[in-house]
């Protein structure tokens, strides 16, 4: 989520508004999937 502010905040500087906004709601909607669907020791490799 860090990398993905960093990204956003470099943008701002860019892209036009409302692109920027759409950026925006696809890392929110990316980031909380990933959180969602991540299970503590599903990645072990065991």
């Amino acid at each position: 989520m860090v990398v993905d502010v960093m990204i956003l905040m470099a943008s701002c500087f860019i892209v036009k508004p409302l692109i920027l906004a759409g950026s925006v709601m696809g890392a929110v909607v990316l980031n909380l999937v990933i959180a969602l669907n991540h299970r503590p020791g599903r990645y072990t490799g065991v």
